[in-house]
């Protein structure tokens, strides 16, 4: 009998086994794929998401930091260079495995290789049925991401206006090219999918390029790619791999009895930016306390409510204004796009949400009085507000 088995080991599953270790409890995490794993993704994880790790990220664990951006829309392009970190560059294949580490040194048993095909909740405790046998936990945490069903056991199917679509691919480039001392620039392209954008970060001997949106509006995923990626001049055929993630800021119930959701699978996600790894993280970590809350509340699973209460306080209010601006952007794209690409202060400020400084609620504060004299600005052409 575990105290708590946790299904999946990404950074949710990872820091949440993690946490709950660190408290005493005895875990065990189940995941499905072998690790080192590979797992596209853009890779780059911000600074809010290290901020909630509680150990100094090792050096060989990230490729090189961010240092700031090239934001594209239509015509226009905006460089700005920030005098803090925005994160760093991760493979995550690399990061993925630093966090199970980190897991396994604070005592976490952990089985790879090994599907969990249901779960069952009774009174006192959680059967996991898997592909090598039944496990007992006295709480059960998922953090399968967004692909996996077992989260449709404690909360409802999204709707198709509640997920996104995410096309992305690894071009080769010379590692002669790559130096870690140099700071990453990272490229953004809004205006490429609805409700999205498309990038290309640089990496050791690859370029990550991908692009996302809202599934409901990008009805040809994989033209559009073919287009974005002939636009940059890469070839059009190159292989890619497609993915769904949630969209953040939706109210969604993420408890049943002895069940907790977080990360994707509670559709924890930036909603604007796309940024999942910080909140699944702390939604991991905010599960793992509930859990050691509840055991040491006798096996209360009344505790367990609490959960839900503190990720919207720590950051659900957060992902519901970052929907907010992702729909104003893309509602009215020449105005807040181009504002982005078309006004230094615009992205400066943004910048400081991504690197942790500022909130969006502030941002939004700050921006939507700056409306009028944006939009000034671009009918006469200046592209620039005078504050």
């Amino acid at each position: 009998m575990y105290d708590l088995i946790v299904v999946g080991a990404g950074p949710a599953g990872s820091s949440s086994a993690r946490a709950a270790s660190k408290s005493g409890l005895k875990v065990l995490i189940l995941e499905k794929s072998q690790f080192p794993r590979s797992k596209a993704c853009g890779g780059a994880v911000s600074e809010r998401a290290l901020s909630y790790l509680d150990f100094e990220l090792p050096v060989d664990a990230y490729e090189q930091r961010i240092s700031g951006t090239r934001v594209h829309f239509r015509e226009q392009v905006s460089e700005k260079l920030r005098p803090f970190p925005l994160g760093v560059l991760v493979s995550r294949s690399v990061f993925d495995s630093c966090l199970l580490e980190k897991a396994r040194e604070s005592g976490a048993e952990i089985h790879t290789g090994t599907k969990v095909l249901d779960f069952a909740e009774e009174s006192s405790a959680v059967t996991v049925t898997t592909t090598d046998g039944t496990f007992e936990g006295k709480f059960l945490i998922v953090a399968e991401g967004a692909h996996g069903t077992l989260k449709n056991r404690v909360r409802r199917k999204d709707k198709p206006s509640e997920f996104g679509l995410c096309v992305l691919t690894e071009i080769p480039v010379p590692e002669s090219s790559f130096t870690s001392e140099n700071d990453a620039l990272l490229d953004i392209y809004f205006g490429v999918a609805r409700r999205g954008y498309g990038w290309v970060f640089p990496h050791k001997g690859y370029l990550s390029v991908g692009l996302g949106g809202l599934a409901t509006y990008l009805r040809n995923p994989r033209e559009t790619m073919m287009q974005f990626l002939q636009d940059r001049n890469f070839d059009a055929n190159h292989p890619a791999e497609f993915h769904f993630v949630p969209v953040g800021g939706i109210k969604r119930k993420i408890v049943s009895s002895r069940a907790v959701l977080c990360g994707d699978a509670a559709g924890f996600v930036d909603a604007f930016s796309g940024e999942g790894i910080a909140y699944a993280i702390r939604s991991g970590q905010i599960a793992a306390e509930g859990v050691a809350d509840a055991l040491r509340a006798g096996n209360s699973c009344r505790i367990l409510t609490e959960v839900e209460a503190k990720c919207h306080s720590e950051f659900g209010s957060e992902l519901e204004k970052a929907l907010l601006l992702s729909r104003l952007a893309h509602f009215f794209p020449k105005l807040f796009l181009g504002a982005l690409t078309g006004d230094k202060d615009v992205l400066d400020k943004y910048l400081e949400v991504a690197a942790s400084r500022e909130t969006y609620g502030r941002f939004l504060s700050w921006l939507l009085p700056r409306i009028p004299r944006l939009l000034v600005g671009q009918l006469t052409g200046l592209g620039r507000s005078s504050d």
